[in-house]
């Protein structure tokens, strides 16, 4: 069997969307998920600022495998950073597509003109939460 290698896809979107593609896409990674401070399991965990939170969900079966959400308190636009294994990376880009369409379909556009693996790229959106709230992913 080869190496599963990592993939990582960021993407934001407006909040309305948030417990659908959170939901799918632990389903897809096998990661439970709960977005309700009051139920906040083992394996995630809260930044807070004045202006955002950072939930970081960690796959308790994938180490390396996560599921990152910045909320923003001060608008209604939310980012995703997800990071899976490259076996299951088509479905979660799939769930990503799809929301896309339908933010084309309710505001007639969207920042994405396509879906890409940004796990090789720099400055990426988490390395500037992992910053920004200076945590460790790890």
């Amino acid at each position: 069997m080869g190496q599963d290698f990592l993939v990582q896809y960021e993407y934001e979107f407006p909040n309305e969307y948030t417990d659908e593609l959170v939901e799918r896409i632990g389903e897809i990674m096998g990661t439970p998920v709960d977005l309700t401070r009051e139920n906040k399991l083992a394996h995630i965990q809260d930044h807070e600022s004045e202006t955002e939170m950072i939930r970081l969900i960690k796959s308790p079966k994938e180490p390396k495998s996560l599921i990152l959400i910045k909320f923003n308190k001060k608008d209604w636009y939310y980012a995703i950073v997800i990071r899976c294994r490259e076996s299951i990376h088509q479905e979660v880009k799939q769930v990503l597509l799809d929301v896309n369409e339908q933010i084309i379909e309710e505001y007639g556009d969207t920042p994405y003109k396509k879906i890409e693996n940004v796990i090789s790229n720099k400055d990426t959106l988490l390395d500037k939460f992992l910053e920004r709230y200076n945590f460790s992913i790890d």
